[in-house]
């Protein structure tokens, strides 16, 4: 056969704006050869250019049997639909099938003697519809054998009411071609699709619940695989610019359980993407197992929920990520959700809370419902208070535990609070790793959600814990702080850091061998609300909670609160610090309750360079010698009882002062009484007793040997104060004053 002109059985087109067109028709050729340049054509009838109303007909079908091998045709095929404005009117691909005897391996690769393509282009007519079904009014077929596809343009779909077994050498499309492996048909008659691959996949490719694939074991991607069904093969997986694998809640791997996978290279180059969709269940993560996983710059690993990595190696290059930002909590939903106001003039909403506290929005206060383990963190992040009843706010931080002997982050691992700039703040979510070396100069991070909504509140932060049983070489940043704001009370509050790593010249106050760090750190924006460390948050409980840590660190203009309302509450740390001074913790509750839980801390060291609150239920047990200085008011504040400090210094120049108050105790019977060996205030410090308003009958009683106030220092009292020094000393220009 030579075809120099052209055959056709095309649709016809029209040019009324309101009709229609029709679909092409078949073409079924039988030949020895086929050649020439001219037009087999079943395309589709094309619709008027000018209206939206009338919609352009489908494709139609070709069918050529070559009983040669000689085909030198150089002409076209076409089975596109016509086309139509706007491009949704447009119809589907139809189909071109050729066959041919060969025994040519790079043609027959289903080694049947046969060569058989199928390809559906559309011409570049993308729409809006379903897939072609590759049997249109045909069951009964048990297999079908193809050695490529072609998909340009257009979809193609598996699925018929009874089961079927698709092989196919090659698959291959443009950029928009997808080829759908089960689906309506298949789901509702619970028959089941499955399509071998036994060479290349480069192309676009949805395998539903009602499919089964089974890919090369070494497979590469330029284009995207989206599988809610059973994946079989595949165990090296390479991931090129616009490559992406996503594995839905459903998917699984050949007769395993859903929502785990097994690997051994996952490769992921720049523009390639791994999303992995668990059950939204933080106790029944997604799992995926791998030798070693790689994420290249600009390439990421998405976790929609929670998931848990095995890999023996994981590296995540400078502008590569690991991330569930935003795949928590939605709006108003989660153990620490934000509530919200909808009355005029305010429609506003607090932030979520899970590590640290969501802030206050105008005029509501935040529950501050915080949750989740310090050291095995797998909780979401909870979802913001409603601030628009019609709009879905941006969700808190899904969950990332990641399992690996090398562990190198030159990028991010994130499990972050979405950002919406005029929406509410959720919390951040849980990054857990453990690893036996960890280094890089990436960034680790679980941080809420920021607002510039003046009446909105920002997200707290979530929780990040780092397990490192070797080698510590990690210079990159920690952050599990909360989101920002313009306004103080709508601030979020930090979350929580925790690390157990070897001691690498570090404290050891325990003597576990481990060095143990909890960090609380809002990264330099204050807060009106502090982070709770509360007893639930260490694990199994009892009667009490005991916390021990070589060392706690409070960031800059940072509040940690230890504090439990049904539980006492044990805090032993070796090393208290903030670097630039202006961290806080508080003891216990900020108010009184009779017969309330205590809550403890003991400090074995002589000095405290951040600020020291002893709530009522507190109990501080320090040094007999003690010195105090703070860039942030109160360098100590004694409401509860003081062990220890028998030698009180407070430090030249210190901005925080020193308050006393008539509840508070130390080493005395009774409340409202201080007992000291020696009292200093230094150079420029300030130290406050406080006596019971309105009533000097009862005066807080101070006790010493020794007083002194050094020059520009003063000693202040307040309502009824009773000082009972030995030797006091009053230095040039100090003073010791009731004045007012």
């Amino acid at each position: 056969l030579i075809v120099n002109g052209s055959i056709s059985s095309r649709g016809e087109s029209s040019d009324d704006p309101y009709i229609g067109t029709g679909a092409g028709g078949s073409i079924w050729l039988e030949v020895g050869s086929l050649s020439g340049y001219g037009t087999i054509d079943v395309s589709g009838g094309d619709s008027n250019y000018q209206h939206a109303w009338g919609s352009s007909g489908g494709g139609g079908r070709i069918s050529l049997f070559v009983s040669t091998s000689v085909i030198e045709f150089a002409g076209s095929y076409r089975c596109n639909a016509g086309s139509a404005m706007p491009t949704t009117a447009q119809g589907g691909s139809g189909t071109l099938y050729i066959q041919y005897p060969t025994t040519d391996p790079a043609y027959d690769l289903n080694n049947d003697g046969l060569y058989q393509s199928l390809t559906l282009d559309n011409m570049g007519r993308e729409n809006t519809l379903p897939p072609t079904p590759f049997w249109a009014d045909v069951d009964t077929a048990s297999s079908v054998d193809l050695d490529v596809i072609v998909l340009r343009s257009a979809k193609l779909s598996f699925d018929t009411s009874s089961s079927l077994s698709v092989m196919v050498g090659s698959l291959i499309s443009d950029t928009t071609g997808t080829l759908y492996v089960g689906g309506v048909l298949a789901n509702s008659s619970s028959q089941y699709i499955t399509l071998t691959v036994t060479h290349n996949v480069t192309s676009n490719m949805i395998v539903e619940a009602s499919g089964r694939a089974t890919l090369p074991s070494a497979l590469s991607l330029s284009r995207s695989l989206y599988v809610s069904g059973e994946l079989c093969g595949a165990s090296d997986i390479t991931l090129f610019p616009g490559g992406s694998v996503t594995l839905d809640i459903s998917a699984y791997q050949c007769g395993g359980q859903l929502n785990a996978f097994v690997f051994d290279y996952l490769i992921l180059h720049a523009e390639s993407s791994l999303t992995v969709v668990s059950q939204f269940d933080h106790e029944n993560p997604a799992m995926l197992n791998a030798t070693s996983l790689l994420v290249e710059t600009d390439a990421k690993v998405i976790v929609s929920g929670g998931i848990i990595i095995h890999a023996q190696n994981i590296s995540v290059a400078f502008g590569g990520m690991i991330t569930s930002d935003g795949f928590g909590y939605a709006n108003s939903d989660g153990p620490g959700a934000g509530v919200s106001a909808f009355e005029y003039p305010y429609f506003s909403g607090t932030g979520g809370s899970h590590g640290g506290c969501g802030g206050d929005a105008s005029p509501i206060s935040s529950p501050c419902l915080v949750y989740g383990s310090i050291y095995t963190p797998t909780t979401y992040g909870s979802g913001a208070g409603h601030s628009d009843t019609y709009s879905p706010l941006p969700r808190g931080g899904g969950a990332i535990h990641l399992v690996s002997h090398y562990l190198f982050v030159n990028g991010s691992v994130s499990s972050d609070a979405a950002y919406q700039a005029s929406s509410p703040g959720s919390a951040g979510g849980s990054v857990w790793i453990e690893t036996s070396l960890l280094s890089g100069w990436g960034s680790i991070s679980a941080r809420g959600g920021s607002t510039t909504q003046l009446s909105n509140a920002a997200g707290g932060g979530g929780r990040v814990a780092i397990y490192v049983s070797g080698a510590y070489r990690y210079n990159g940043t920690l952050s599990a702080a909360g989101g920002q704001h313009t306004e103080i009370a709508r601030i979020g509050s930090a979350g929580t850091i925790y690390q157990s790593r070897p001691l690498e010249g570090n404290v050891d106050s325990d003597g576990n061998g481990v060095f143990e760090q909890l960090i609380v750190d809002n990264k330099g924006i204050e807060s009106r609300l502090a982070t709770v460390l509360s007893a639930s948050m260490g694990g199994l409980l009892f009667q009490s909670a005991e916390y021990v840590f070589d060392e706690v660190v409070i960031g800059s203009l940072t509040d940690l609160v230890v504090s439990d309302p049904e539980y006492n509450i044990t805090l032993r740390v070796g090393v208290l610090t903030s670097p630039t001074g202006t961290g806080i913790i508080s003891i216990g509750d900020s108010t009184w309750l009779a017969n309330a839980t205590s809550v403890s801390l003991y400090y074995p060291l002589p000095s405290l360079t951040l600020g020291l609150r002893v709530y009522y239920n507190g109990i501080a047990y320090l040094q007999d010698s003690m010195s105090f200085t703070s860039q942030r008011s109160p360098a100590l504040e004694i409401f509860g009882t003081l062990h220890g400090a028998q030698d009180l210094l407070l430090a030249d120049h210190s901005v925080g002062q020193v308050h006393l108050r008539y509840t508070g105790v130390a080493r005395s019977s009774g409340s409202s009484s201080y007992v000291f060996r020696d009292v200093v205030v230094g150079d420029g410090a300030r130290l406050n007793v406080y006596g019971r308003e309105g009533d000097p009958s009862q005066p807080t009683i101070i006790p010493s040997d020794t007083l002194r106030v050094h020059t520009h220092g003063s000693f202040v009292a307040h309502y009824g104060v009773q000082m009972e020094h030995t030797r006091v000393v009053v230095d040039w220009l100090a003073s010791i004053q009731a004045d007012g």
